[in-house]
């Protein structure tokens, strides 16, 4: 296949996510089987319970994802008195003590869940743009990020996707 006809492809695939319906890749996110720890696969959608969430994926391979922790880190302090929750998706690692080990040493200190080895294709095929990749998720909904996020994207992006009020400014305004 040539590269044209590949990036044709994926340019449709992205067109299609972005007015995904219920049974397209929005869906197919939410029944993404997710672990924590060494518990069982579940359905991301089942874990999220229909809290609005921000959900990042990374992977240790992924230096910018690195840097994207602090932020993520800012972001579920500060919106989770409006009942945001913020999770962070490991991709690429074989077993519940590799994952700990990689949220520790990467000081994850939010949600953290892990796609064991059978699913990785299957959220691999959700970020076409590749890492970092954050999904905002409320409800059904679900809207694709695909670049690093900075603090103030999170402060404009939670309200927009997420239906929750915006945080007061500092300084009162």
């Amino acid at each position: 296949m040539s590269a044209a006809r590949r990036a044709a492809i994926l340019l449709l695939a992205a067109a299609l996510f972005a007015g995904a319906a219920a049974d397209g890749p929005s869906a197919e996110l939410l029944r993404l089987p997710v672990r924590r720890g060494a518990a069982p696969p579940a359905p991301l959608g089942d874990l999220l319970a229909g809290a609005p969430a921000m959900v990042s994926f990374w992977a240790t391979y992924c230096p910018p994802c690195r840097v994207e922790v602090p932020v993520l880190k800012r972001a579920a302090r500060r919106w989770r008195t409006r009942g945001v929750r913020v999770v962070g998706v490991a991709l690429g690692l074989a077993d519940a003590e590799r994952a700990a080990r990689a949220a520790r040493d990467w000081g994850v200190d939010y949600e953290s869940y892990w796609v064991a080895g059978d699913a990785d294709e299957a959220a691999t095929r959700l970020i076409p743009g590749g890492l970092p990749a954050t999904f905002f998720i409320r409800g059904g909904e679900v809207v694709r990020y695909d670049r690093l996020l900075h603090d103030a994207d999170v402060d404009a992006l939670v309200p927009k996707h997420l239906g929750v009020a915006p945080l007061p400014r500092a300084g009162g305004g």
